[in-house]
């Protein structure tokens, strides 16, 4: 079997503190087949959307992401991460190797569903929120939870880090004009005016 040594993505975030604990690199990985209810990132659903990017270029991208923002994580969101397992597997065993950076994914299946594949990467990451997200059940920002089925495993490690205190939103203005919102704001008529007032 053939693995691609690029990863279908949606977004980039250079720097966040809503999307885990301390600053994180965020990675929207493109495509989804779950179709939760309400999701918050349907734009990031369709397996054909998005862009692709080389390993390289990425791996460049969250070294730059050190030196200027001081990150201390990355966090795989989506999308569903675990939808291009075997190119996530091979990317996150090679940035492994270059980076000493910790490991955060939000994905909608539990570790019951998984294949081989997906629980090698499952076991990769030293924290994992892991459920779908249930719109009739939203809500618990303090455990970085979309919603109370949901479950977060986490390193032993990660206690001294505060993994319960988190920024629950957050509005990244880029480069190139674009705006980023970001965190758990469950209102799109908000977004949407936050982003025109801007």
């Amino acid at each position: 079997m053939i693995i691609s040594n690029k990863l279908r993505i949606g977004a980039l975030l250079a720097c966040s503190e809503a999307n885990g604990p301390g600053r994180r690199f965020v990675i929207w990985m493109q495509g989804c087949e779950k179709a939760c209810r309400k999701c918050i990132n349907p734009q990031f659903q369709d397996i054909k959307g998005g862009y692709e990017i080389s390993f390289e270029m990425l791996s460049k991208k969250i070294k730059r992401s050190i030196e200027q923002y001081n990150v201390n994580g990355i966090t795989f969101s989506g999308g569903e991460p675990l939808y291009q397992a075997e190119c996530l597997c091979t990317f996150v065993k090679q940035i492994k190797e270059e980076i000493e950076l910790n490991i955060f994914m939000f994905t909608g299946y539990t570790y019951s569903e998984l294949n081989e594949i997906q629980r090698e990467v499952w076991d990769m990451c030293e924290m994992i929120v892991s459920g779908s997200y249930m719109y009739d059940q939203k809500g618990n920002t303090e455990k970085w939870l979309s919603s109370s089925n949901q479950k977060l495993s986490f390193d032993p490690r990660f206690e001294e880090l505060e993994v319960f205190n988190r920024t629950p939103s957050e509005i990244t203005i880029k480069e190139d004009g674009s705006i980023i919102v970001t965190g758990l704001i469950e209102d799109t008529q908000l977004i949407e005016q936050i982003k025109n007032s801007i």
